[in-house]
């Protein structure tokens, strides 16, 4: 497999399984979790066009769309997510099956607690703007509510696919990525985990391929520090999350380091 990592890093055949069983649970997710997303960009488009139509405020059709539901989505992404990354990678690093209560489970619950809100803000705050533009344009040209209600449904309609697929792979990626981590956590081995740029990634992802840090430390990408693939606890954008593919791979930390 092509990979933007630095050219120091081969991939051994077992890695290449590994990155093979990683893609495909990364897809397969994908697919799963877009269908519940498209079902929710839907819905709050339709409500957001009746309460304008109803009301003429467009303050009151942003408030259409609920932070509640996507924090139920992420909830409901994450808890599924991380153990079965974690349990890709306890396999192959031959990691004994976490017994009750689960490691991974619980380690997603406490990164929700503290993390989640922003994820979700960052969907619920895109989904109001989009809203806002569609009533703006249909003001500008002189639309009444009815116009500027099927315009917003319409518009909304249009993005939904595209769009539910982006938030679902771009969450699913981030939880297993965080899944894997928190499998090797658990190992007591002097572990180092190293990040894995794929072919075709953006300029800030493939200048940290090849990048190694001890488990606890971040990564230095695009000026950002990220634990993982897909991090935002400390501040990384939008622009260094949505839609990568990066993943994280491991070795022994008694490797000299290039």
């Amino acid at each position: 497999m092509s990979t933007a990592a630095a050219p120091d890093i081969a991939l051994s055949l077992k890695a290449m399984h590994f990155i093979r069983a990683w893609d495909a649970l990364v897809e397969r997710s994908t697919q799963r979790w877009a269908v519940p997303a498209s079902a929710l960009l839907r819905a709050e488009g339709e409500r957001a066009a009746a309460v304008w139509e109803v009301t003429g405020s467009a303050q009151a059709a942003a408030n259409a769309v609920d932070d509640g539901e996507w924090a139920a989505y992420m909830a409901r992404v994450w808890i599924v997510t991380v153990p079965q990354a974690g349990a890709i990678v306890a396999a192959e690093y031959s990691i004994p099956k976490a017994g009750p209560p689960d490691i991974f489970v619980q380690a997603a619950i406490n990164w929700l607690r503290l993390h989640g809100g922003d994820r979700v803000r960052g969907i619920t705050q895109t989904s109001r703007d989009e809203i806002g533009n569609q009533i703006r344009i249909g003001v500008s040209k002189g639309e009444d509510r009815q116009q500027i209600a099927d315009r917003i449904v319409k518009h909304r309609r249009s993005i939904t696919p595209e769009r539910a697929l982006v938030i679902a792979r771009t969450e699913t990626h981030t939880a297993a990525n965080f899944g894997s981590l928190t499998a090797v956590r658990d190992l007591a081995l002097p572990m180092r985990k190293v990040w894995l740029a794929r072919s075709g990634a953006r300029p800030a992802h493939a200048a940290a391929g090849g990048q190694r840090q001890a488990l606890d430390a971040a990564f230095s990408v695009g000026g950002y520090r990220m634990q993982h693939p897909g991090d935002s606890s400390h501040g990384a954008p939008a622009g260094l999350i949505a839609n990568c593919r990066c993943v994280l791979t491991y070795e022994s930390a008694r490797r000299r380091a290039a």
